[in-house]
């Protein structure tokens, strides 16, 4: 189960604990990004993929995000856009124990104006509970890459997005068939969880689905790069900057699951790509 996979080494109460006794004031963003940028590339790559929103301040702006985590895009976005008074964010997960979180991460970072941009849900991005043609964006950040049917929730992303509304991926893919997949990883423990698929593959999903891809880029060599750093940092046990680390979420598995990703970025056998499309009428 991708939520039990998630929440197996998670003290919910204890990371919050942490986050209280170092940032009593409320945190920023990127002071949180240990615990809730947990994807590849990290606050650098959420801030490049936020590049891709088109808002304007005092026209309405209602996004999507499917697969939060603990929200850390969300708070990004609305920390980014202060003057936007009309945008709303809301993210959705799958893991109740994120979800949660999630809402009590907001109430301590984000000021009561902002709190008022955010909704947090929990639910399947398979199955959406939510009304057609109500979002202007729909935001996936390593969601679909749990996903055993990503076709069913690109058909759920395209009828809840308005007409022209924008879908926005920055995904896992498998790269090199000849190269297994060396788990784990923070997206699975083995294969049964993670449901990579090349990126062809998505594509063409996503105009089956009624998508207009309009931009493809391939991220895996500044993946790598990221990886690399972040492995040195995490080699350096002097460093206090790391009070706040994935291991809080992912507990004693994280450099196992840290390792093998670095390697599957160094053989190819996954990839990560930016993929852009519209909801065309």
């Amino acid at each position: 189960m991708v939520a039990s996979h998630y929440s197996e080494q998670l003290n919910p109460a204890e990371l919050l604990c942490r986050v209280k006794a170092a940032f009593p004031e409320g945190a920023l963003p990127h002071q949180l990004a240990g615990i809730d940028q947990l994807h590849i590339g990290g606050i650098r790559a959420s801030k490049k993929l936020l590049g891709n929103l088109e808002t304007d301040p005092g026209i309405p702006c209602e996004i999507l995000e499917i697969g939060a985590g603990l929200g850390g895009l969300q708070r990004l976005c609305i920390s980014l856009l202060p003057k936007h008074s009309a945008l709303h964010y809301t993210t959705l997960d799958i893991t109740p124990g994120f979800s949660q979180l999630n809402r009590e991460l907001n109430s301590l970072c984000l000021n009561s104006c902002h709190a008022g941009r955010a909704s947090v849900l929990t639910g399947d991005g398979q199955q959406l509970a939510m009304a057609d043609n109500q979002f202007d964006a729909v935001i996936l950040q390593h969601s679909l890459l749990n996903m055993p049917a990503p076709q069913r929730c690109l058909a759920e992303c395209y009828r809840v997005l308005k007409p022209d509304g924008k879908l926005i991926l920055h995904e896992v893919f498998r790269g090199n068939p000849d190269q297994a997949i060396i788990f784990p990883v923070p997206w699975a423990s083995d294969e049964d969880d993670s449901h990579l698929i090349r990126a062809e593959a998505l594509l063409s999903q996503s105009e089956a689905a009624g998508f207009t891809v309009i931009s493809q880029k391939n991220w895996s060599a500044e993946a790598l790069e990221w990886r690399q750093q972040q492995s040195r940092k995490e080699a350096d046990t002097t460093a206090t900057s790391a009070a706040l680390s994935p291991q809080m979420i992912f507990g004693t598995r994280f450099p196992q699951m840290a390792t093998n990703l670095l390697s599957n970025l160094k053989n190819g056998a996954i990839q990560v790509h930016e993929i852009i499309a519209e909801k065309k009428p």
